[in-house]
This record gives structure tokens, sequence and C-alpha cells, in this order.
């Protein structure tokens, strides 16, 4: 009797204990849970049936080492699960990370999995029991909400981004209804959002368009791009009120789900068109004043004109009428100087001097002054021949030098040029002549005046210098106008008409040339011309 209460609760206590071991695989079955023991000393690995399904791996494979249980795990995962397993041994921690598992279908699975090292009596790694739960499901769970979570972030992002757009934006589907708008829109037009939702965009349009706005939209849908609307139009939109208002638009394609959508960017520029046309009211008016003041001065410029050439004719006239008994005048004088008809006493033979004198000097004034008019009018031609430079220059040379020893001044010729030159031979004589007689005026008694001249490739360039009172920066380029004079000249007076330089200056580019001066107060001056050689004949 004692025998067989024994083995009844022998009996009662396994059945307790398997059906515990059953409970605990259906729990952990239920929980996609499955363990492992790892023998360190072998390397063999003992796994249950749980986790040999759980890894998709045949039934009976319920022993593995290492090397065989690692191809099972994801490439990118392989060398993490080594390092953390064998920081485990190595720190005597226990062992926890997530990792990916390939089945032989190519199916990835997450397992989260955590160990626990046991040690000899050494102290050194023994072996290891563990588990891993499947937790794919729950990963992509987190992952879906995750990704919704962006999205929603996204949403956000956009409605952010089209709510701080400065210009109404909206959408428009297949069927020409508003489906999505921002607050400019609403303001824009005067309509709720709700009242927006839903709303034919032919609605926003003028009455009198929305016939061809159907149109427009019927063939933007045969070729959608993005581009901008009624270039060189004049665009108007509708409000609530009735109202209508200038807007420039642009349309932009969206394909959601297959289906066209278009995007239409409506900027509202009433602003814009009323600033401009209140500054075309102003050019208008401008230009209105402008052709008048125009009118009025074309009607002045023919008047100065017309006065500027009687004066010319005038001038021309006097001075031609003038130069005739100035010749009588100098003919005379000279018949009388020279004692022809008897002598004449030392005091008459001054007067007469005096006489011819200035008669000259008004002579040359007159000829400045037909000179200047004749330039003015157009009509001064050039006679151009073939002559001697040298020649010439020595005759002007001689012309002045009377002028030169009343001031004990020294002359210098520095020509090297020594071939005939092709221009107006009377006009270059005047030109060296007003130059040097300039010179002479402006240079203080025992000063130095030179000339120099040279030929420069295809230009004869001439220099008259002095060591005269030179002339301001500020009036180097007035010197060369009609009547400037820079100043007195070292008699202290002002002489001549302010003609001679402009004179010049007109002689040397009728000629092709160009002239200018270098000077400096208390340095004298250099005035530099050069005559084309082109032209020149033998």
């Amino acid at each position: 009797m004692h025998q067989a209460r024994d083995i009844s609760e022998h009996e009662r206590t396994l059945l307790a204990l398997r059906e515990g071991q059953e409970r605990l695989n259906a729990a952990l079955e239920a929980s996609r849970t499955g363990t492992f023991s790892w023998n360190l000393q072998t390397g063999v690995s003992h796994l249950d049936e749980n986790l040999v399904r759980l890894f998709g791996m045949a039934p009976t494979q319920t022993q593995t080492t290492v090397e065989g249980f690692l191809p099972l795990v994801h490439p990118e995962d392989r060398q993490a699960l080594l390092t953390n397993t064998q920081r485990s041994l190595n720190e005597g921690a226990d062992f926890e990370m997530e990792f990916r598992v390939v089945w032989p279908d190519q199916s990835v699975h997450w397992f989260y999995s955590r160990g626990k090292t046991s040690f000899d009596q050494a102290g050194r790694p023994d072996s290891m029991i563990g588990a891993c739960v499947d937790i794919t499901e729950r990963r992509r769970l987190v992952e879906s909400e995750a990704l919704a979570l962006d999205k929603a972030r996204e949403e956000n992002r956009f409605r952010r981004l089209l709510e701080a757009a400065p210009d109404a934006i909206l959408e428009v589907d297949a069927q020409g209804q508003i489906v999505l708008m921002n607050q400019v829109a609403e303001t824009m037009f005067g309509y709720s959002r709700e009242e927006l939702l839903g709303m034919n965009v032919e609605s926003l349009v003028p009455a009198a368009m929305r016939g061809n706005h159907q149109r427009h939209r019927a063939s933007y849908r045969t070729s959608p791009q993005t581009r901008s609307m009624g270039i060189g139009l004049e665009l108007k939109a509708q409000r609530k009120d009735g109202s209508l208002f200038p807007v420039e638009i642009s349309l932009s394609p969206n394909w959601i789900d297959g289906t066209l959508h278009v995007i239409a960017l409506v900027r509202d520029i009433s602003e814009r068109k009323e600033s401009q046309d209140r500054l075309r009211a102003i050019q208008e008016r401008y230009a209105a004043q402008l052709f008048a003041a125009n009118q009025q001065l074309e009607a002045r410029n023919e008047e100065v004109e017309n006065a500027n050439r009687l004066k010319s004719e005038f001038l021309a006239s006097m001075s031609h009428e003038l130069r005739t008994p100035l010749h009588t005048i100098i003919g005379f004088s000279e018949l009388l100087i020279e004692e022809l008809e008897g002598p004449l006493n030392a005091k008459q033979k001054r007067f007469v001097g005096h006489v011819l004198q200035d008669a000259r000097h008004l002579l040359q004034l007159i000829n400045e002054v037909l000179d200047i008019s004749k330039i003015e009018a157009g009509r001064l031609e050039l006679q151009r021949e073939a002559f001697d430079f040298a020649v010439c220059l020595g005759e002007a040379l001689a012309g002045i030098q009377s002028q030169a020893l009343a001031k004990n001044i020294r002359i210098e010729n520095r020509n090297t040029f020594s071939d005939l030159l092709y221009a107006d031979r009377l006009r270059i004589k005047e030109i060296l002549y007003n130059l040097l007689s300039n010179a002479i005026k402006f240079t203080s008694n025992g000063g130095l005046v030179w000339i120099e001249s040279v030929a420069d490739e295809s230009f004869l360039r001439v220099t008259v210098a002095d060591t005269g009172i030179g002339i301001p920066p500020e009036e180097q380029t007035a010197i060369f106008e009609k009547f400037y004079q820079v100043g007195m000249s070292t008699s202290g007076v002002r002489e001549g008409t302010g003609l001679g330089l402009p004179i010049t200056k007109n002689l040397v580019e009728l000629h092709g040339g160009r002239i200018w001066v270098e000077s400096q107060p208390g340095h004298g001056s250099r005035f530099t011309l050069t005559l084309p050689l082109q032209g020149q004949q033998s």
C-alpha cells in the first residue's frame, strides 16, 4: 500500500511538471518567444522548438554553432551581433540587442534577444542562456506610426508654407471644383473656407469671361505644364461682392492618383496697376511738357541760328568793308615812311610809324573776326598744296621777330622736319604765327620761346613752348573758346580779341589734326598740335 502511494505521488509530480512546461511553451509560443542555451566550452547552442520555428529553421535544427547561425542574420547586423556578444563575455554583463533574421523565403524578421552569462569556479564564462522575442509586428507598427507622424509633420509644414505664401493658392480638381486653398484666398475673394471648398472655380471669374475660362481649362488639360496665364493681357477676378480686381495667375499641374489637379497661384496686382497708371499719367504729362518745351527750344534754336547767321554775315561784311580803307591807310603809311615823296623829320616819322603799327594791328584783328565768321558759317575752305614746311616756319618766325626783340625774348627753332607738307600754306603759317605770338605775349622780358617739329609716324608733331606765366589747370580747356582770355599779359593788360586760339584750334581740326596744352602756373606752357602726313604730296 505504501509503495503504490509513492508511485501515485511521483506521477502526479511529473504530470504537474509536464503541465507547467506545456503552459510555459504555450505562453512562449503565444508571445512569439523562444529560448536558447549556449555552451561556451563546446560552442554548441541548443534552441527550443519555438526559437527554431521563429528563426525559420528546419524543425530538426535544434542545435547550432555561431558559424552555423550567423548566415541567418541580416548582413548589416552580423558584425554588431558578434561585437555585442564578445563585449558581454569580456565584461561579464548581460547580452542585449535587436537584430534581423532573414528566412529562406527572404522575408526579414526582427528579434529582441537577451542573454545571461554563467561562469565556472575559475571565473571564466561557461555558458549563456537567454531568449529571443519576435518583434517584427511591433517594429512594423512603430515604423508605421513614425511614417504617420512624419506624414503629419510634412502636412503641417505644407500647411504652414501654404498659409505663409503672399499669393492666393487654389487647388482645382478635374471637374473644376476647389479642393484646397489658403487663408490669402479667403481674404482675397471674400469667401470663407467652407464656401470655397467644393465651389466651381468659374465662380471666381468675371461672368463675361466664364465661357472662355472653361475652354481655357479644357485646353490646359490637353497640355498641362507650369506656365503663366494672360501674358500681355489684363486678367481680372471677381470677389464675393461682385467687384472685379486685376490679377496675375500661374498654373502648375498636380497629379493625384493619376488624376490631373491644377494648382493656381493668384496675385492681386491692384496696387501695382494703380502705381503703373499713376506713373503712366505722370510720364504722359511730362512727355507733353517735354514736347512743348522741345518745340519752344527748337523755335529758340532757330532764332539763335538765324541771329548767329546774321551776325556772321554782318561781321564778314563789316570786316570786308573795314579792310579796304585799312589797306589804303597801310599802303600810304608805308609810302610815307619810305620817304619816296620827300624826307620826314623825326617826329613825323615816329607818328607815321605809330599809324602803320596800329593799322596793321587793326587789320590783324579784323582778319581774325573774318576768319571766325567764315569758320562758324562753314565757308572757310582750305587751299591745300605741297610746300616746304621749314620755309613756312621761317616766315612765321620772321613775322614775330620784332615782338620778341621788343621784350628781349630769345626764339629757338628746333625744327627737324625738312620734307614737304601737303596743307593750306597760308593757314599753317597763321597757326604758327598765332602760337608764337601768343607765347611771346605771355612770356616776361628776357624769357625763352622755342618751337619743335618732328615727324611722328603718320603725323607731323609741332610744339610751341615758353617760359611764361603759365595757365591754371581749370582754364586749359576754356582758352580754346571764343573771346576767352586767360588773364593779363606780361604788360598788365588784356590784349587781342580772344580769337587767336579758337581760330588755331579750328584750322588744325580742319586739317584733320588736334591741339592741346600742357601748362602749370609760373612754369610756362607747351602747345602741341598734330597734322596728318597721309595726304602729303611731293
